[in-house]
C-alpha cells in the first residue's frame, strides 16, 4: 500500500474517487501481476459497505462528512433523487476494508502524524479541541491564545480550510491544565446562528465574503445543489460577531 501511495501521491485516501477511470503508476516489474490479480478480484469484493441508520435531524451532508465521502455519491449509491432522507431508514456507505492506521500515507493518517509532533516543544501541552458549529481557526486560536496560522499548521491545514462539526484539532499551548479545562467552553455571544435570505445577484462567494466565512462552510451548513442560488432562498449561517463589519451586519 505504501508503495502505491509513493508512486501516486495524488491518491491520498483509502480508495480512489467514485468517478473514474483512474490511472495508477506501478513499478514495472510488478505491473503485470498487479493487473492480473485485480482482474481476478470480483467487483463486489473490491470495497466494503456499511449500513447507516439515519437519526432524527441528520442530513446527507452531515453523513457524507462523517464517512469522508460526498453527497453526490451517497445519492448515487442509494438511488436517491434529492437530499431528502427519513429517520429510521438505512443508507449503504462504502468503507475501507482495513483499519485507518493501515493506510499510513493517506491524508488522514499523515495529518495525525503532523498533529502529534508539529507543535511539540518543552513547556507546551497538547490539547485536543472538538470543533463546534460556527467555529473557525480564528475563534479557536483566540480561545487558546495561539497564532491562527500555527494552529492550522499543527493540524496539516490552511487557515481557509473548512472545519467540520465534531472534527478534532490539536492545540499546543503553554496554558496551565486548569486554564485548559475552562478554555473548552464556548465563549458567549461571539458565534451566532443567523438566517439569510438570498437576494437577486447574490452568489455563494459574495455571501461568504460578506460574512467572513468560506463557501465550503455554506455548503456544510445548508443542502445546496450546485453553485447557483435562487432569490428568496433561505440559508443558515454561523457567524462570529467580532469578525463582522458594518456592511455585513
Amino acid at each position: 500500500i505504501n508503495t502505491l501511495y509513493r508512486y501516486n501521491p495524488a491518491f491520498n485516501r483509502w480508495a480512489t474517487a467514485p468517478d473514474g477511470p483512474h490511472s495508477l503508476l506501478l513499478p514495472a516489474d510488478h505491473a503485470d501481476i498487479f493487473q492480473a490479480n485485480l482482474e481476478a478480484l470480483p467487483e463486489d469484493e473490491r470495497i466494503m459497505w456499511k449500513r447507516h441508520k439515519i437519526r432524527d435531524g441528520e442530513t446527507l451532508s452531515e453523513i457524507a462528512v462523517k464517512y469522508r465521502t460526498t453527497v453526490k455519491y451517497l445519492r448515487k449509491t442509494n438511488n436517491l433523487n434529492g437530499n431528502s432522507i427519513r429517520a429510521g431508514h438505512y443508507l449503504i456507505i462504502p468503507v475501507s476494508s482495513k483499519a485507518p492506521s493501515s493506510y499510513a500515507l493517506s491524508a488522514v493518517q499523515r495529518r495525525k502524524t503532523i498533529q502529534s509532533i508539529a507543535g511539540s516543544s518543552p513547556g507546551k501541552t497538547r490539547i485536543e479541541h472538538l470543533v463546534h458549529d460556527g467555529e473557525s481557526f480564528w475563534t479557536i486560536s483566540r480561545r487558546y491564545g495561539v497564532d491562527m496560522h500555527k494552529l492550522a499548521k499543527w493540524n496539516g491545514m490552511a487557515v481557509r480550510d473548512t472545519l467540520r462539526n465534531g472534527q478534532k484539532l490539536v492545540v499546543w499551548t503553554k496554558q496551565t491544565p486548569s486554564i485548559q479545562k475552562v478554555s473548552f467552553r464556548k465563549p458567549a455571544n461571539t458565534v451566532r446562528p443567523i438566517s439569510y435570505t438570498v437576494r437577486s445577484g447574490d452568489s455563494l462567494s459574495r455571501i461568504a465574503d460578506r460574512y467572513n466565512v468560506s463557501v465550503n462552510d455554506l455548503h456544510r451548513w445548508n443542502s445546496i445543489n450546485g453553485k447557483y442560488l435562487q432569490p428568496g432562498q433561505r440559508l443558515k449561517l454561523y457567524i462570529d460577531v467580532t469578525e463582522q463589519t458594518s456592511e455585513s451586519s
